[in-house]
């Protein structure tokens, strides 16, 4: 078969160069037209695929985007969780029955003090009795109230 007449083929067909003589040659005419046809939606339907690939290619793009920006704010909290975790356990660690025994005795050692000092004061300088009988009956109520909670904790 000629060149010349596989262009005046092609140019009856409507066809670009796909069709090619060893195809006319083994199927025929008919059978190339068909195939061709063929083709020619098969084209059509990738190049719509394509499109549609196209547009979810750049919505995935945002979407992998905000997956980024989500992971850092997960890795964020994450951090910050680890950190109070840290810190409540370093809080439990003092939590106990010994460490609350040893802070309610140095607060009642720290107010015995302080009545000493409000008892020198009132002793070296010339203060008025009310004001001072009142802070001073406070200190030490609350004094005998931790020096009580201490002794029940040692028991009888």
């Amino acid at each position: 078969m000629s060149k010349r007449l596989l262009n005046f083929i092609r140019n009856e067909l409507k066809t670009d160069g796909s069709i090619i003589i060893p195809d006319l040659m083994r199927f025929g005419l008919r059978e190339v037209s068909a195939k061709h046809k063929q083709h020619v939606e098969l084209v059509g339907q990738n190049a719509k695929i394509a499109a549609e690939n196209l547009k979810a290619s750049t919505e995935l793009v945002a979407l992998q985007s905000q997956v980024k920006e989500l992971q850092a704010q997960v890795q964020a909290k994450h951090g910050q969780y680890a950190k109070v975790k840290q810190e409540l356990i370093q809080i439990q660690r003092t939590m106990t029955a010994e460490y609350a025994v040893n802070a309610l005795s140095d607060a009642a050692e720290e107010i015995d003090n302080q009545c000493s000092d409000m008892a020198d004061e009132f002793v070296e300088e010339d203060l008025e009795i009310k004001p001072f009988t009142t802070e001073f009956l406070k200190a030490r109520e609350l004094y005998h109230k931790r020096t009580a909670l201490l002794e029940l904790n040692r028991g009888p």
